[in-house]
């Protein structure tokens, strides 16, 4: 099923650079002019809507807080079932509770594939096995804590790809020989208690 394909309303936008403003055109209504440097822009969000298909036993992740219906953003969802003629999905959440998401409305849309997972929203996950996809030059991934949060996830194997081993090494600041040692130390002392294999 294709999750995002029907909208409730399509609203256009045009940007004019030189005054800074995004004129906002929805189909019934008022067209409004905004100019975020003035007000709201930060506190302001984009979406791109794209076609999102669906199946059972698939993973997704929610994408966005909801509060009142108890899905925060990060968390993970298994479908269980999906209605083949409307558009409603039912997942099991990680806390075993189920919830019927009704794609039909645009606040419920905020979901997509959670097979993979950011970094930062990985933090207090534990899985059978990690791959991480850790790129060299990516200044705000390549260190020693983001590193370490990334494989520590891994119950049983962790890996990293990465462009370049060498590169990547030296971005950990591991040309340093008693940084090196420290870290060598602190990944044996990580093996040997949980019975990890690291590859990298």
């Amino acid at each position: 099923m294709d999750a995002g394909t029907e909208t409730e309303t399509e609203t256009e936008t045009e940007t004019e650079t030189e005054t800074e403003t995004v004129r906002i055109v929805p189909p019934k209504g008022k067209t409004h002019d905004w100019q975020p440097a003035r007000w709201g822009g930060d506190h302001a969000e984009a979406f791109a809507e794209v076609a999102q298909e669906f199946r059972q036993g698939d993973k997704l992740q929610f994408t966005r807080n909801n509060y009142r219906a108890n899905r925060l953003n990060g968390a993970t969802a298994m479908v269980v079932a999906i209605d083949p003629h409307g558009a409603s999905v039912l997942v099991e959440k990680d806390d075993v509770q189920r919830q019927m998401l009704d794609l039909r409305h645009l606040a419920v849309r905020h979901v997509r594939p959670g097979w993979a997972r950011t970094i930062h929203s990985s933090q207090g996950a534990t899985c059978d096995r990690v791959i991480a996809h850790i790129q060299s030059f990516r200044a705000n991934t390549v260190d020693t804590a983001s590193a370490y949060v990334a494989i520590s996830r891994a119950r049983t194997s962790a890996a990293i790809y990465t462009d370049s081993r060498t590169s990547f090494t030296k971005a950990l600041g591991l040309r340093d020989g008693a940084r090196a040692a420290a870290i060598d130390e602190t990944m044996g002392q990580y093996d040997r208690h949980t019975g990890i294999e690291l590859r990298l």
